[in-house]
């Protein structure tokens, strides 16, 4: 199933793509944040490759093992998360990617080793978000246009 990663902007997303790290079919991670105090079923996206994070005015270094790419979106979270504790039976990778202006575009594909009836489930609230994402990037392209 497919869905946007939500909450780039405020992330590394930004560093991700000035830095060349993304590509399409990249291997991402799942991570449970269940101390967010905003949503308990929090799902946060990493790119887990170790990287340079430059902090203040670029004088001192510090590695990572990854980068905050951002959240699964809130709805789909809850049920994202009763599979994350079982890391083995999925696949995250990127499917698509792109910047425009300040607007950042990631798009995951998540394949989940399970029933087939929880799948469809999942694979259809994913559609429906996917779509709902699609409306919103036309609808501000084309907005952007007239203006």
């Amino acid at each position: 199933m497919q869905f946007p990663i939500k909450g780039t902007f405020y992330y590394a997303a930004d560093m991700a793509i000035e830095l060349s790290l993304l590509a399409i079919d990249e291997t991402l991670r799942f991570q449970l944040e269940p101390e967010n105090p905003y949503d308990e079923n929090a799902v946060q996206i990493w790119l887990p490759k170790a990287v340079h994070a430059y902090i203040k005015n670029h004088s001192k270094q510090e590695m990572t093992h990854g980068l905050l790419l951002g959240y699964v979106p809130r709805s789909l979270a809850p049920k994202i998360a009763s599979h994350v504790q079982h890391p083995e039976s999925l696949d995250l990778r990127i499917k698509h990617y792109a910047k425009h202006g300040k607007q950042i575009e990631i798009d995951c594909l998540v394949t989940i080793d399970q029933a087939w009836l929880n799948y469809l489930s999942l694979l259809i609230h994913s559609k429906f978000i996917s779509q709902i994402e699609r409306f919103k990037r036309f609808k501000q392209r084309t907005w952007n246009k007239s203006t």
